[in-house]
């Protein structure tokens, strides 16, 4: 990855994603019918739960633990900077008491951050990629429709699958992405009940909202409209009214999008808890939308107050995020309590939301006015608590990934192999571990999804206006083809991303965003020039794109362009002040010209922006490293590492400074487990190449560095490593050539000239090895080892004089280096300074006891010997 994304700066150190009666997908009519045993049966509705559609395969899945409990309780976009402080004052109890007897921690989110996509990969386990939801809406290849996301079109089982098959009830209640409502053993309500987001209104047609289908009829008398909500509803929500006027145009638009959004979680708060007392479900899996909906609707008026934000409504609208908050801990309190004492709960959210000075002023958070997406964060909340969770238990990696995986576990089912993520094993009670191993169990066989269906309703085409509206999508679902892109860049398929991104300027070539992801693309896949090309037509299209202007900048960077690439991170700056990204990008910039001073104010701007922002914390360790500050560097890494434990960079940069400091068996644990994160970084298998050379593997070592170089073959420093570890295999051609393959990559590379030079040395070419180092100095020239090797030379020629000018500027480059100043000891003596040189070479062992050459020659000088 080029320097300046959120991937590595300069040097070694590394710094910065049924059937017709059921509503159910026609593609599963085949499938087995079940006859489950009478005692299955839950209340009135028990016979509707005698049948299953699902494929065979999921028949493998054994029954789970007798009397397993379990509720999942999703609340969009939550974010621990908003709760901890509601926390703090006593105003989230449940969530609180939660808290008190579980586990707690953040949880990762995923690119593209887009609900549907999201909460599909909380339900299925896998990635977007794999379960096939990619964006908001579908388009029929036969027709050209386009139609709002559906279940049918997911590609793999959801957990209300797996466990239907499994003997396990399930309810399932206003989760993204299950309409058509999909048969299984219990109930599902579908997200198209209410359908708040986008301001749609609900109709009355029956088709696919509910499984069972009768199940409409019964709910639809706890379907609230906006307009039946009241003042006594909202006053929470709101702050003092205009005194003296009345309210103006945006002010109504919001209260009623407010009213709306009220409307929908009264909704599907009274019919999940009908339901859920009327069906008594194993597993309840609950979804509540408004704390993202009012954030969108409402952050821009917390304080500190953005740029633009008229103060009136901002007294009028402060309160509505908090309110939002405290009306999900009142319905998380009646979850939690029909759930019972027994049950196990997990509540997570599909990322964060941005809250503080870190808000963007150039992209408005509402849903129909820009681009929401840039308000999220990629940090959500995750608590877990249960008799079979560990008390006090703090959770540090996890992701969406796991949250399937971890529900599995905790009904004793087997997790299946095709799921990405893991069981939170750290969250669960050992005791309950040891009863119920984690199994992995058979991959289920999942139908290909069908065609989108042609044909569109009045009520899916008033949907697709508005989802077209937001600022997610574009026109013809252009945003499905632009996520893919997405999802294939962030995995490193390069040419397959390029595609998609391509095939959707096709149909829409005036994209600003799709051609910046483009070129972000044609960069990391090597091609900086065509990525020059389309980044700059992004930012004619959109000249207050701050992410083309700072993937131009780094661009110019990467050429050695360092005025232009300043002038662009600036120029993103001015869109965006408080732009992160960019404050990074000019930290790594100054970080290269060696202004240690103007590097580390902008990382410290970064994390004080975003204190969660990782990679600004390993960048201040990684210049406090290069000024010989390796101590402080340290404490810094450990930070970032507290902030993101996922960061592999971190790892390789505080391995480093252990490496450095002898702690080898420590460093190598770190440079492992940065390979465990990110497996295709050449850097970290040079750099633990290095340390297997240092402890003596030199067979290891060789491994490493040819694999650095297969990974990047245009990686100067693997060719340059590599040619360290044949010298000390003794296989002189080879190595000599490594050295040669590095210059011709990076012909001002000292270090391998250096190298070179030592070789031709050693294989008796006096010439070329003095050639070679008197070159090193015309590119470096206070290149420490170079200046110390051509001092033992002069010395063997004679040339005292001149041996002692090149030691002195050996302990100009490196003073604190005992060599240096031994070598300028040896060379005072042979130029007859005795005194001096009993001084230099004094100072040599104060800095390195170590020298035995050294300490015989000051022995010689003081007559000793």
């Amino acid at each position: 990855m080029p320097p300046g994304l959120r991937g590595h700066s300069s040097g070694e150190g590394l710094s910065r994603s049924g059937s017709p009666e059921g509503g159910g997908p026609a593609r599963r009519r085949t499938a087995t019918l079940l006859i489950v045993v009478a005692a299955l049966a839950v209340g009135a509705a028990g016979a509707a739960l005698l049948s299953s559609g699902l494929p065979k395969a999921l028949l493998r899945f054994l029954p789970g633990r007798a009397g397993a409990r379990l509720v999942i309780v999703g609340v969009d976009g939550a974010d621990w900077n908003v709760i901890d402080p509601l926390l703090s004052h006593g105003q989230l109890p449940n969530l609180s008491r939660l808290i008190e007897r579980g586990a707690r921690g953040r949880l990762y989110s995923l690119q593209p951050m887009l609900s549907p996509v999201l909460w599909t990969t909380v339900a299925t386990g896998v990635r977007a990629d794999k379960h096939g939801i990619v964006d908001f809406v579908a388009v029929s290849s036969a027709s050209g429709d386009v139609v709002p996301v559906t279940s049918d079109l997911r590609r793999s089982p959801a957990l209300w699958n797996i466990l239907s098959e499994a003997g396990i009830t399930v309810g399932v209640t206003a989760w993204w992405a299950t309409y058509p409502a999909e048969r299984v053993r219990g109930y599902v309500v579908s997200d198209r009940i209410a359908y708040q987001l986008f301001g749609v209104k609900p109709d009355d047609d029956p088709e696919g909202k509910t499984y069972p289908p009768g199940l409409f009829a019964d709910i639809r008398r706890f379907m609230a409209a906006p307009s039946e909500i009241g003042a006594e509803q909202l006053s929470p929500y709101l702050g003092p009214g205009t005194a003296g006027r009345p309210p103006g145009a945006e002010e109504r638009e919001i209260i009623e999008q407010l009213k709306a959004a009220i409307a929908s979680a009264q909704t599907y708060r009274s019919i999940g808890s009908a339901l859920s007392r009327r069906f008594s479900p194993d597993v309840e899996m609950v979804y509540f939308q408004n704390t993202d909906t009012i954030s969108h609707l409402m952050m821009r008026y917390r304080e500190p107050l953005l740029p633009g934000v008229d103060p009136v409504l901002a007294r009028r609208f402060a309160p509505a995020v908090d309110e939002s908050y405290r009306e999900a801990d009142r319905f998380l309190g009646e979850v939690v309590e029909r759930a019972g004492d027994g049950a196990d709960i997990i509540v997570c959210s599909d990322h964060g939301f941005r809250t503080g000075v870190d808000r963007p002023v150039s992209a408005d958070s509402r849903i129909d006015k820009g681009k929401a997406a840039e308000w999220h964060r990629k940090y959500g909340v995750l608590v877990m608590a249960g008799p079979h969770v560990r008390r006090g238990a703090e959770v540090t990696e996890a992701s969406l990934l796991d949250i399937a995986p971890t529900a599995l576990a905790l009904l004793g089912q087997p997790v299946p192999t095709s799921m990405e993520g893991r069981a939170l094993v750290e969250a669960i009670d050992a005791d309950f571990l040891k009863a119920h191993p984690i199994r992995a169990g058979p991959q289920p066989e999942w139908p290909e999804a069908p065609e989108v269906r042609s044909g569109t309703s009045g009520h899916d085409r008033a949907l697709i206006e508005k989802l077209i509206a937001l600022g997610y999508l574009t026109q013809d679902s252009l945003n499905a083809r632009n996520n893919r892109g997405i999802m294939l860049m962030n995995r490193g398929e390069f040419p397959e991303a390029i595609a998609e991104f391509e095939a959707a300027l096709a149909a829409g070539p005036d994209q600003a965003g799709i051609l910046a992801n483009l070129g972000r693309c044609q960069w990391l896949a090597g091609q900086p020039a065509l990525a020059k090309a389309t980044l700059g037509r992004a930012l004619r299209l959109a000249p207050d794109s701050r992410e083309a202007a700072n993937l131009l900048g780094n661009i110019s960077m990467s050429l050695g362009e360092m005025d232009e690439a300043e002038r662009l991170f600036r120029k993103a700056l001015e869109i965006e002040p408080e732009y992160t990204d960019a404050h990074n990008s000019l930290g790594i910039l100054y970080e290269n010209q060696s202004r240690w001073q103007d590097a580390l104010a902008e990382y410290r701007r970064v994390v004080e922006v975003d204190p969660d922002y990782a990679e600004g914390y390993n960048n201040i360790g990684n210049v406090l490293r290069k000024m010989g500050r390796g101590g402080e560097a340290e404490s810094w890494y450990r930070k970032a590492l507290e902030t993101d434990p996922l960061f592999a960079g971190t790892y390789n940069n505080l391995a480093l400074v252990l490496q450095e400091r002898g702690e080898l068996a420590e460093a190598e644990r770190l440079y492992t487990r940065a390979l465990e994160l990110a497996p295709r970084e050449p850097r970290t298998h040079n750099n633990l190449g290095s340390l297997h050379l240092q402890r003596g593997r030199t067979e290891q070592a060789l491994e490493e560095f040819k694999t650095a170089a297969r990974l990047d073959p245009e990686y100067a420093e693997a060719r340059n490593s590599l040619g360290v570890a044949y010298g000390k295999l003794g296989q002189p051609d080879e190595e000599i050539g490594a050295y040669r393959e590095a210059l011709r990559l990076n012909p001002s590379y000292p270090d391998a000239r250096y190298n070179l030079g030592l070789a031709l040395l050693r294989r008796g070419d006096a010439a070329g090895g003095r050639s070679e180092m008197e070159r090193v100095l015309r590119i470096a020239p206070s290149h420490a080892p170079t200046l110390l090797s051509l001092t033992s030379l002069l010395l063997a020629e004679g040339d005292a004089a001149g041996a002692e000018r090149l030691a002195r500027r050996a302990v100009t480059a490196a003073p604190a280096s005992g060599a240096a100043r031994a070598a300028l000891g040896q060379a005072m003596a042979a130029s007859g300074d005795r005194g001096g040189a009993r001084r230099e070479l004094a100072r040599a062992l104060e800095l390195d006891p170590s020298l035995s050459g050294a300490r015989e020659a000051l022995q010689s000088l003081n007559g000793e010997r």
